[in-house]
């Protein structure tokens, strides 16, 4: 792909600021309560699989997954397995939610 210097300064641009608010969204997730959050941990881990992609394809970065790229950010095992938890739990409330309704 043969894209100007500019645009590809451009897409980088952005490209950092949707990571980094993407972690600062993944730290509310993290500090949120798992029974009544008020951040979506969906929508952490979409942000984050959209990430890993783009740095693989953009960047020819390796990474196996969001695990990876979150342990290469420097994030523990602990919060890497909360965040899946809440994702679970979330995805749970809401098929509870439905099955009320």
């Amino acid at each position: 792909m043969d894209i100007s210097h500019e645009l590809k300064e451009c897409i980088e641009r952005i490209f950092a600021f949707h990571k980094s608010e993407t972690l600062i969204f993944l730290d509310c997730v993290l500090e949120d309560s798992v029974d009544h959050p008020e951040y979506s941990a969906n929508t952490v881990i979409n942000n984050l699989s959209d990430i890993v992609m783009f740095e693989r394809l953009y960047y020819g970065k390796a990474y196996t997954g969001i695990e990876a790229f979150l342990k290469e950010a420097g994030y523990s095992d602990a919060d890497i397995q909360l965040l899946f938890k809440k994702q679970i739990t979330a995805i749970t409330n809401i098929q509870q939610q439905t099955k009320d309704n």
